[in-house]
């Protein structure tokens, strides 16, 4: 959805300067009239769930584009490699949580919901080999806002508000272990995962990423440090001071702690209390003497954002100590979900100006208000929620999710091997960032003077080079020869490009070839062609315009014979084939 709208914008942005600069009469652009008349053909489809299909993948284990877009729509199967270390915040000494319980990919985090109170234990946790998990998308263990965690509502009660409607459902962190305790419950009685085998947690995303782990009596989580992380009390009304401590001396060898297992009658959590060990605390005695209070929040934000962050460049590294199997991505914006699609398009097109068709009914004469609208299209899936999802939907998506779990334990899943995650990542570094640095080129465009033909040129060349960089994979540039209506959209040569363009990703997948997709997989190969056929069509036809004019105005030979052969050993940079 990022790229799409980046194709959006340049496309608006582009007319727009046809447009206005035709009206002031600048040389440059009195051919371009004919881009406005066909710009009925550049169309996006806004109301089509491909790019939200897209745009979940792209975003899968990321923290932007989750925190951007909190509402997740992904049930994603995954594992945990061996020696990945997670930890746990506890307000008791006991050496084993109950179960179900939360661990943190980041110490920090833990530290962060669980430290500076009188009481404080830091367990650090190792796995023993490969865990298999389950990873819900958006910011699945958020408790404000809402749709944060309708897929998992969905799953486990088959609605998102509550588990029975005449019922009640605790409030806060009760609810968490309700869940816990339903998912964990799921996996162990559909046959997909118990103590020591199968699925053996959820993960989620907070500021950072966590997992539900439903039984620490298994082998597959082991305890490897104990620490009691209760610092003193800074003193009574006397400003803080900090002393130094001399490092002790270390060995790389620690005996690891003993491991006192529960009986059996109290291995699973109940709802706790307030008071209850396992519960973060609301409030502390003596907060203003805690040396680190004040600190450990900030640390568990900024660690997050350093393990996770984004950059305008594109995503960070993610949650890479979590491996997704791409080939069992399930995810809500699937075609077959057709009621919550038809629910989400009579809305939008109220609220976002758009057809019937789901094309946008733009407004080309108020640069901000179309600015406005703009953005308001990029940030749709913001208030994309799962309300409108159907208990059949639900049950749908619970048996899938059951299939495609079942097929990865026993091995025997049609999986391609495909890396959907790092393919959509491609396409959005691809053209995101090249996209925005066209439109800033058309913008500058405004600084010219009609009468500076060397800056046109210059300004046009900038344009061309960077069009032809994006065409570079998809277009083989015809003779100069050919008649100029080659560079139309109803040319061969268009139609060729834009078929290459459009399936340059997926071209392979075909069952004629050998390949044969599952409906997960074949619900990720829509939404890669889908998206790439929005970005293909529109950029194609711009580059082929940017050709056109090009060839028209400045690749014709001067009128002064005695710069004839430079202008054409520049500007003719044919390769012969």
């Amino acid at each position: 959805m990022f790229v799409l709208c980046s194709v959006s914008v340049f496309y608006i942005a582009f007319l727009h300067f046809v447009t206005a600069f035709a009206e002031l009469q600048y040389p440059l652009f009195q051919s371009f009239e004919s881009i406005k008349t066909r710009s009925s053909e550049w169309k996006l489809n806004f109301s089509s769930s491909a790019p939200h299909c897209f745009a979940s993948v792209y975003g899968l284990l990321q923290q932007w584009p989750n925190t951007f877009f909190p509402s997740g729509h992904s049930i994603v199967p995954c594992e945990i490699p061996p020696l990945t270390k997670v930890y746990h915040g506890r307000r008791d000494v006991e050496s084993l949580p109950e179960s179900p319980e939360w661990v943190s990919f980041d110490v920090e985090m833990a530290y962060g919901i669980m430290g500076s109170t009188r009481n404080s234990h830091l367990l650090t946790f190792q796995t023993t080999r490969t865990a298999k998990c389950v990873y819900f998308d958006g910011k699945s263990a958020t408790l404000m806002g809402t749709g944060r965690m309708d897929t998992q509502m969905l799953h486990i009660y088959s609605n998102v508000t509550v588990p029975d409607p005449n019922g009640h459902f605790g409030p806060g962190l009760v609810q968490e272990y309700d869940r816990a305790r339903g998912l964990c419950s799921w996996a162990h009685e559909r046959g997909l995962g118990g103590r020591g085998w199968g699925v053996e947690g959820f993960v989620r995303m907070n500021a950072g990423f966590e997992m539900i782990w439903c039984d620490f009596e298994g082998e597959t989580l082991r305890l490897v440090e104990h620490l009691n992380v209760t610092a003193p009390l800074l003193p009574k009304n006397v400003p803080e001071e900090v002393y130094k401590k001399e490092e002790a001396d270390l060995t790389s060898y620690l005996p690891l702690p003993s491991i006192t297992t529960r009986s059996p009658q109290s291995t699973h959590t109940k709802n706790p209390t307030e008071n209850h060990p396992a519960m973060p605390p609301n409030f502390r005695h003596d907060s203003e003497r805690e040396p680190f209070l004040r600190s450990q929040g900030w640390g568990w934000f900024t660690s997050a954002a350093s393990h996770y962050g984004s950059s305008g460049e594109g995503p960070g590294l993610g949650e890479n100590r979590v491996k997704l199997l791409t080939c069992g991505i399930l995810n809500y914006y699937s075609p077959k979900f057709e009621s919550q699609a038809k629910a989400r398009g009579i809305v939008e097109r109220e609220t976002l100006n758009l057809t019937s068709e789901g094309f946008w009914k733009a407004d080309l004469g108020d640069e901000n208000e179309r600015m406005t609208a703009l953005n308001a299209l990029m940030r749709r899936r913001r208030s994309h929620t799962l309300d409108d999802i159907s208990t059949d939907d639900a049950a749908i998506m619970k048996e899938d999710s059951e299939r495609v779990l079942k097929n990865l334990l026993s091995q025997s899943s049609n999986c391609t091997g495909i890396d959907w995650t790092t393919m959509t990542n491609g396409i959005v570094q691809t053209y995101a960032s090249p996209l925005a640095q066209i439109l800033q080129t058309l913008q500058n465009y405004s600084s010219i003077p009609p009468s500076n033909n060397t800056a046109e040129r210059k300004w046009m060349s900038s344009i061309r080079d960077q069009t032809h960089s994006l065409l570079l994979p998809f277009l083989e540039y015809p003779s100069p020869k050919e008649d100029p209506s080659i560079w139309q959209l109803d040319s061969t040569l268009f139609q060729t490009t834009y078929s290459r363009c459009h399936y340059h990703h997926t071209r392979l997948l075909s069952p004629s070839l050998g390949i044969y997709l599952s409906p997960e997989e074949n619900s990720f190969k829509w939404a890669v062609e889908e998206t790439q056929a929005g970005i293909c069509n529109i950029l194609i036809d711009i580059g082929f315009s940017v050709e056109d004019i090009w060839n028209t105005t400045f690749n014709q030979p001067s009128s002064n014979s005695k710069d004839t052969p430079i202008l054409a050993l520049q500007d003719q940079k044919e390769i012969p084939r």
